[in-house]
């Protein structure tokens, strides 16, 4: 982080910097240092369709997701192709449904009945008996035998080209 901010303090106008810090900070998990980058890009930028990507991917990791869907919905409203961005948006929007869904109402019960585990479908191992496994030796021994029956005693044919 020293690094990116003695470039910062150099080169006050290099907007990649302050992307790659940004970049840092998220990976370090300091989101609010990250957030502060992102927003100083959009002010200086606010059409940094990227910045606006960035800044609402940290924000959806921080679990803000109020926050995020309007930095992505501007992302799209820049770039409306971006697939990835569309993604996110709604995977986003989903996650605010799920934060903002009522808990499940408890249901009470007069009686009570012990829970039914559901059938699981058996393995194919379990499904082989010894038996089968027996008989399917058998049956490729007797198709070699037969094999080697059919084939003996009938000579090759050979071929009058020297090699």
């Amino acid at each position: 982080m020293a690094d990116f901010t003695a470039a910062i303090q150099n080169k006050p106008h290099d907007l990649q910097t302050y992307d790659r810090r940004a970049l840092a900070y998220r990976g370090l998990k300091n989101f609010d240092g990250a957030i502060a980058d992102y927003t100083f890009l959009l002010a200086k930028n606010p059409n940094d369709t990227e910045a606006l990507t960035k800044r609402g991917y940290t924000y959806s990791l921080m679990g803000e997701y109020e926050k995020a869907i309007p930095d992505y919905q501007a992302a799209l409203k820049l770039n409306p192709q971006d697939n990835d961005t569309f993604s996110r948006l709604q995977w986003t929007q989903g996650q605010l449904a799920a934060k903002n869904a009522p808990p499940p109402a408890a249901t009470t019960t007069t009686t009570t009945t012990a829970p039914t585990a559901t059938p699981e479908k058996p393995s194919l191992f379990t499904q082989i008996k010894p038996l089968y496994i027996v008989i399917g030796i058998v049956v490729l021994i007797v198709i070699a035998v037969i094999v080697r029956l059919l084939t003996r005693g009938k000579a090759e044919e050979t071929s009058h080209i020297i090699r």
